[in-house]
């Protein structure tokens, strides 16, 4: 499939007023902090059907003085295809470049680039605001120019976001088996990094105890899982099976209080005395 990348040319963000905010000083230009963190933030497209929550993506906004930098990546699914004589299906977010490079001033207003790459001719602009450091809305705009098939796709709508609090403490809850019907008890502990990875997301170590299960009763995080807005995909290793692992996908609250997860339960292909397979959901809250 023929890649096109879009080119953020003007992303405004204004935050102005925030509660959390700070104003500090880069040699003689005030700058507002507060910037920083992990936001979810929805498009939804001029047109679209009553009570549609629009295309998510999570992003790490990072703040250096006046400096603002974030890879915004996509929690949807596009299809990959290219109706004859129509824009492309996955318009105008499927293929969005997703590194920004940007600035903020003194009053919170904050201007974004998408950084060049050698795709295709393309535009997305955003410009929002807010009444502080932790919401933010307004609308959006794309133009793709192609030649096969040849023409110029526009797309426009409003754009809103968040911030998603810190991953970190104890959480506890119970998991129901769709295979089995049995309910499995979980603790267990998370902790995300400070600052995202070369991916743009957040890493989450941790461990799990589990009651109910006839398999596992606790479990470790060898390799870290992933963290952007409000999605979380985290892998345990039961202690006594390192052959089995336990996908664990989950949503998280804007508090991160709570997290309504799904897990899979895989095994290595010929492993001998492992976990069968299961999967199911649940929630988990923090205690």
């Amino acid at each position: 499939m023929t890649r096109y990348s879009f080119a953020i040319l003007a992303a405004a963000i204004c935050l102005s007023g925030c509660g959390s905010s700070t104003l500090s000083t880069s040699g003689t230009t005030a700058v507002r902090t507060g910037i920083t963190g992990n936001w979810q933030l929805a498009f939804l497209p001029t047109g679209a059907p009553a009570g549609a929550t629009g295309a998510a993506f999570g992003v790490y906004f990072t703040q250096t003085e006046n400096n603002v930098i974030g890879i915004l990546v996509s929690q949807d699914a596009y299809p990959m295809c290219w109706p004859t004589g129509e824009p492309p299906c996955n318009f105008p977010f499927g293929d969005l470049n997703p590194e920004f490079v940007g600035t903020v001033d003194a009053n919170g207003n904050i201007v974004l680039n998408s950084v060049p790459d050698t795709g295709g001719g393309g535009t997305f602009s955003i410009s929002a605001s807010s009444t502080d450091d932790t919401t933010l809305s307004g609308t959006y705009s794309a133009t793709l120019v192609t030649t096969s098939p040849a023409g110029t796709w526009t797309a426009q709508g409003t754009v809103s976001g968040n911030t998603i609090g810190t991953l970190n403490g104890s959480y506890s809850g119970t998991l129901k088996s769709q295979e089995t019907g049995n309910t499995i008890g979980v603790t267990t502990t998370l902790s995300q990094t400070s600052s995202p990875d070369s991916s743009g997301e957040l890493e989450v170590s941790g461990s799990a105890n589990f009651t109910g299960s006839t398999c596992f009763a606790s479990a470790t995080v060898p390799k870290p899982g992933g963290l952007l807005g409000i999605q979380l995909v985290i892998d345990f290793v039961p202690t006594n099976s390192s052959t089995t692992t336990i996908i664990m996908s989950g949503t998280l609250s804007q508090d991160t209080k709570t997290i309504a997860v799904g897990y899979i339960v895989n095994n290595s292909v010929g492993a001998t005395n492992a976990c069968g397979s299961d999967y199911g959901s649940g929630t988990l809250t923090l205690q």
